[in-house]
C-alpha cells in the first residue's frame, strides 16, 4: 500500500523537475539566442563578404585574359593576312633571288681575279 501512496508524489515530483527544467532551458535559449543568431549572422556576412572579393578577383582575371586572347587573336589575324598577300611572298622570291646573286656573283669575281 505504500508503494501506491508514494507513486503519486513520485510522479508528480518528476513532473515539477521536468517543468523546471523546461522553464530553465527556455529561459536560457531565450538569453542565448539573440547573440547566437549575431554571431551566426556575423560569420555568415564574413564568408559572404570573402566570397564576393573571390568572385571579383575571378572576374577581374577572366577579363584580363579575354583582353589578352582578343589582342592575340588580332595579332593571328594580322599576321595570317600577312602570310596571305600574294606580294610577300614574291618579296621573299625577290629578297632569296637578290641575295643568291650576289653570292654568285661573288664566285665568278673571285674567279676572275685568280686568272
Amino acid at each position: 500500500m505504500s508503494e501506491s501512496s508514494t507513486r503519486p508524489t513520485w510522479h508528480a515530483d518528476l513532473a515539477r523537475r521536468d517543468r523546471t527544467a523546461h522553464d530553465a532551458m527556455a529561459r536560457r535559449a531565450q538569453e542565448t539566442a539573440e547573440p547566437l543568431l549575431q554571431q551566426r549572422f556575423d560569420a555568415v556576412s564574413a564568408e559572404l563578404h570573402v566570397l564576393r572579393a573571390a568572385v571579383a578577383r575571378r572576374d577581374a582575371v577572366l577579363r584580363d585574359l579575354t583582353a589578352a586572347l582578343v589582342e592575340r587573336d588580332a595579332q593571328l589575324r594580322a599576321a595570317a593576312e600577312q602570310i596571305a598577300r600574294p606580294g610577300s611572298s614574291a618579296d621573299l622570291a625577290r629578297e632569296l633571288a637578290r641575295r643568291a646573286r650576289g653570292v654568285a656573283g661573288r664566285f665568278v669575281r673571285a674567279g676572275l681575279r685568280q686568272r
